[in-house]
């Protein structure tokens, strides 16, 4: 076991030690995240660690939001969101032929001048936040692509995939809004029976709400914040591309099919998928696009409730998504969206202004195209036959959903 560093605890001023389990680390957005025990702990912690420089806000504001968190919730109302054990200021040795010198951590703890060239010394000193939490085991992408063959083809068991996903928000937004919610920033911890239990992380950018008693236990809209914050861009929060929508045009309108495609890819190869954009330019339906439109028209006809609940929560306008309660309402088969209830037009909405008579119309008019291959064209065509499967399962499900008279909540924040 290797000593790392000290630190000194911003939480009760005291000098603490941190010991490495294993060897190396791993990589976050912002810091370096090892595994190793605090002090004599016998029970292993994740050491966070984040450069106290350029960095420095975003350490702050992570152990402000997570005081803020433990706080404000019992312990019983905060079982999906992870727990700061301590936090403080380290000062970290690193040497170029010591334990933690191999070429990335070295780069990492700046032992590289700003314009790339190595330097001289053999020991530097660095301050670093050191945000001390519960380790988690394993992250949500993780478990959902090794064990995806599970829930593809079981309502169940999608829905309960779901469930776990949002049943950290509905905690969470008792205080405070994530801002950079995807699996990855979901882990699951190890319980004391045996068991596992799925937890929130990496606080960086998250927003504290004002009181409850100040908003009337309403979600505010965080709009204006969003604007300043960076997120992974492949899950920000619809809000971001509001201005790309405002323009109208169909080219712009395809981010939809991009925004929902991230939703669907879990049962595709993490790889080669995971960063693949859909291109906004006259040749958007490739072959590739193609393919990915298929999986998810294939994705609604199995399941349309949840290409529902997804084209609800992709919307750009924040009112009208459901709120954590009203996910959980909508799983129970206790509510309806309330787009549902408006006119057909409305549900034979792919997402947002993109509508299926839309899309099949641009398929036409690729499949006409004297450059268009044979097997592309036969592709093209088997879209379309999707699509209209998706179509009428979509209508099916609408015309019972809309028996249900309650509609989905979007305001409150599950207190």
């Amino acid at each position: 076991m290797t000593h790392i560093f000290n630190y000194k605890s911003l939480k009760n001023r005291r000098e603490n030690n941190v010991h490495e389990k294993v060897d190396g680390f791993m990589a976050g957005a912002n810091a370096k995240i090892f595994i190793g025990y605090l002090g004599d702990r016998e029970k292993c912690v994740a050491i966070k660690l984040i450069k106290n420089d350029e960095k420095k806000n975003i350490f702050e504001n992570s152990f402000l939001v997570m005081n803020k968190i433990q706080k404000k919730l019992p312990s019983r109302e905060r079982q999906h969101i992870i727990e700061l054990i301590d936090y403080g200021i380290a000062i970290v040795k690193v040497s170029k032929g010591g334990h933690i010198g191999d070429e990335d951590t070295t780069k990492f703890f700046g032992c590289f001048s700003d314009d790339g060239e190595e330097n001289d010394e053999e020991e530097m000193e660095f301050e670093f936040g050191a945000l001390i939490t519960e380790l988690g085991t394993e992250t949500f992408g993780e478990k959902i692509y090794k064990d995806r063959t599970d829930f593809e083809s079981n309502q169940r068991s999608l829905d309960n995939v779901i469930r776990q996903m949002v049943l950290p928000l509905k905690e969470l937004h008792k205080v405070a809004m994530h801002l950079d919610y995807k699996p990855d920033n979901l882990v699951y911890v190890e319980l004391e029976n045996g068991g596992q239990i799925l937890k929130v992380i990496d606080f960086d950018g998250t927003y504290l709400l004002p009181d409850a008693k100040d908003r009337k236990g309403k979600l505010p809209i965080v709009s204006d914040r969003l604007k300043i914050l960076t997120g992974t861009e492949r899950y920000n929060a619809p809000e971001f591309y509001a201005e790309l929508f405002a323009k109208k045009s169909f080219k712009n309108l395809l981010h939809s099919v991009n925004e929902i495609h991230r939703g669907f890819t879990v049962s595709k190869d993490l790889i080669k998928y995971n960063h693949h954009p859909i291109p906004y330019s006259a040749e958007w339906l490739s072959k590739f696009n193609v393919k990915i439109l298929f999986w998810m028209f294939q994705a609604w006809t199995d399941f349309p409730r949840v290409g529902l609940l997804i084209t609800n929560l992709l919307s750009v306008v924040p009112t009208k998504r459901m709120s954590a309660k009203g996910i959980m309402d909508f799983l129970d088969c206790n509510c309806c969206p309330v787009e549902v209830y408006e006119e057909k037009l409305e549900i034979e909405k792919i997402f947002n202004d993109l509508s299926v008579k839309e899309l099949n119309k641009n398929i036409d008019q690729r499949v006409e195209m004297d450059t268009t291959e044979f097997e592309e064209k036969q592709k093209l065509l088997a879209l379309k036959r999707m699509m209209k499967k998706a179509r009428v399962k979509r209508l099916e499900i609408a015309n019972v959903l809309k028996l249900i008279r309650t509609h989905c909540d979007t305001e409150t924040t599950g207190e």
